[in-house]
């Protein structure tokens, strides 16, 4: 069977056994997400509009990823305590409320709304990975986070291509380029409202705990256990940021979800595996994230044959190797990715559907890599992925840099945009299989403040370094930062987390 069917054939099977909850969960995430990138688009053309610099622009972008830290450990900590379902439609509500205000509020109710569409925002991605954990089953985990990441992308087509194109259509016919934004964002109120019906129909009772987990202690063959997005983050490199996630995008999605790739079976040239198959692949990921764990922070004593299990507490030193590289990677993200429509509007003269459409693009290319993504970490390891597809990424940067021909720079663009973002699903997976479930919404949101923090603190500074001396600084310091970030990760995990890279218990 060609590869790419054999793909559709293991996700389309994958999708019949996910729960109700997790359907509707998925349903009303893909309309927060063209919402979140239909105004991702256009917001900072918009601005730009509305006679901001970019040292201005920078400055309300900061502000939204502020929102984001500042409520990622609260939520979190809340929807540890409570069923994560319960937030979602109020989230939705008022994530629409905010973007009804960036589009309608004056100067200063801009800058609140943008903080507010931070901080609601950030209840999607801090509840997915839990809410994923609650309501999937080990054969079809991996396969539900991967598709939650592709979803991310997907929608950004959407919301990219509607934002573009709404805008391009309606300002000749209103003769008001800034009113044709102002209605066209609205459209993004509309789509985050709407995702507040699938979510107030999960039914509250029907969560099941995942097959194995309640089995799930360090020194045990953990179940995979991946996060959200953000915030896969923008782009989803960008936060949101995911959160992205345009996202995570290298967004923060703390996304934390960044975004991934079954298409793997494409790259890895292999037939698709037979059920009993997949069910032996679905065992070696929780082998081998058991043999990360055990080296990562070992059993407690007394955890030997016969006497009763006790979840070892993750060292310190474990959670500084998961988040510093994600630090750099934020820092990196937040120069460049919220300024690349200023940067096509800017350098290249684009129009705003011109825009839309290599953004769309992108996500497509993102799209197709986060399917293959669970193929290709089968074949070569969960950390190895991570390690060379963003290694890979760092050279396309510095094509945007200095070459000024639309159509290779269009090609590098989505070349990096697919290779940064397509593994960090299977990174959210592999960071989490190392912590013991009970931590799973604390490395959640210890990623999101992360990958936020860093972001707005860069989103800040690059502003002002564009508004005075272009984009080359930036683009220049996120390579760089994407290179260090990238080796940092490789000597952390690459070769510590394949099954006999350890010693075999007795």
């Amino acid at each position: 069977m060609n590869p790419i069917l054999r793909t559709i054939s293991e996700y389309r099977d994958a999708f019949s056994s996910f729960t109700p909850n997790a359907k509707r969960f998925l349903a009303g995430n893909a309309l927060v997400w063209i919402a979140s990138n239909l105004v991702q688009l256009l917001f900072n053309l918009y601005l730009k509009e509305a006679g901001y610099a970019e040292g201005a622009i920078g400055a309300l972008l900061s502000t939204r990823a502020l929102g984001s830290a500042l409520v990622a450990l609260p939520a979190s900590l809340f929807i540890a305590r409570i069923a994560p379902e319960r937030m979602l439609p109020a989230g939705a509500f008022l994530t629409a409320a905010a973007y009804a205000g960036q589009a309608l509020l004056p100067s200063g109710g801009v800058a609140a709304s943008v903080l507010a569409s931070g901080a609601f925002s950030t209840i999607f991605q801090v509840s997915a990975g839990p809410f994923f954990m609650r309501n999937s089953g080990e054969k079809e985990r991996l396969l539900l986070f991967s598709l939650n990441g592709a979803l991310s992308m997907l929608t950004g087509v959407v919301g990219s291509l509607l934002g573009g194109l709404a805008r391009d259509l309606l300002a000749p016919a209103l003769g008001d380029g800034l009113l044709a934004y102002r209605i066209a964002l609205l459209a993004g109120t509309a789509f985050a409202a709407a995702a507040a019906l699938p979510f107030a129909r999960i039914d509250e009772g029907a969560a099941r705990p995942p097959s194995g987990l309640s089995g799930f202690r360090l020194g045990r063959k953990p179940d995979v256990a991946p996060a959200a997005q953000a915030p896969r983050g923008t782009d989803l490199d960008a936060p949101e940021t995911l959160g992205d996630p345009a996202t995570r995008s290298d967004q923060p999605s703390g996304t934390d979800l960044k975004a991934p790739e079954t298409l793997g079976d494409l790259a890895a040239g292999s037939d698709r595996p037979s059920g009993t198959e997949l069910a032996r692949a679905s065992k070696s990921t929780g082998t081998e994230l058991s043999h990360a764990a055990r080296e990562m922070h070992p059993p407690a004593p007394g955890n030997g044959p016969g006497a009763t299990r006790v979840e070892a507490e993750p060292p310190i030193s474990l959670y500084v190797r998961l988040l510093l590289p994600g630090f750099l990677t934020g820092m990196g993200a937040g120069l460049t990715i919220p300024y690349l429509n200023l940067y096509f509007k800017n350098v290249f003269f684009l129009s705003d559907s011109a825009i839309g459409g290599i953004v769309a693009a992108g996500q497509v290319a993102t799209f197709i890599g986060m399917m293959a993504g669970p193929g290709i970490a089968r074949r070569m390891g969960k950390p190895e992925l991570v390690f060379w597809s963003q290694a890979l990424s760092v050279p396309f940067i510095l094509v945007l840099t200095w070459v000024r021909a639309l159509p290779l720079v269009a090609l590098a663009f989505l070349a990096r945009q697919t290779l940064m973002n397509m593994s960090t699903p299977v990174s959210d997976a592999f960071g989490l299989g190392l912590v013991p479930p009970r931590r799973h919404h604390l490395l959640n949101a210890l990623r999101m403040l992360n990958w936020t923090g860093s972001w707005m603190v860069a989103a800040r500074v690059s502003g002002i370094l564009i508004e005075r001396s272009g984009f080359e600084a930036s683009f220049v310091l996120t390579a760089a930062l994407y290179a260090v970030s990238t080796a940092l990760y490789g000597l952390f995990f690459v070769g510590k987390g394949k099954p006999g890279s350890l010693p075999k218990r007795a």
